[in-house]
């Protein structure tokens, strides 16, 4: 991410609810902040990660592919991106 170039909206809760989860200060924790590599999140830590993200931006579609899911190389910025996604395609604001 460049120096000019500003997160996406709703990013601050969001990461603030990462940094929660991963037990970190929010600051730590950017749009290119990979979930396992760079926070450390655990098996217990992905679960409420997902859960989370499926209560509070209705991702829905983590029950789909939960299993086969790789949390490898996965950014904090991605995450929020594929909910939006899902929010859109669900009508949602």
């Amino acid at each position: 991410m460049s120096s000019h170039s500003k997160p996406a909206p709703g990013w601050e809760q969001f990461r603030d609810k990462v940094a929660a989860i991963a037990e970190v200060a929010p600051a730590q924790v950017t749009e290119s902040t990979r979930v396992v590599e760079d926070l450390g999140l655990d098996s217990l830590a992905l679960t409420e990660l997902v859960v989370m993200l499926i209560d509070d931006y209705g991702m829905t579609s983590l029950y789909a592919g939960l299993e086969t899911k790789s949390w490898q190389d996965t950014a904090a910025g991605e995450l929020l991106a594929e909910s939006r996604q899902g929010t859109e395609a669900a009508g949602r604001p």
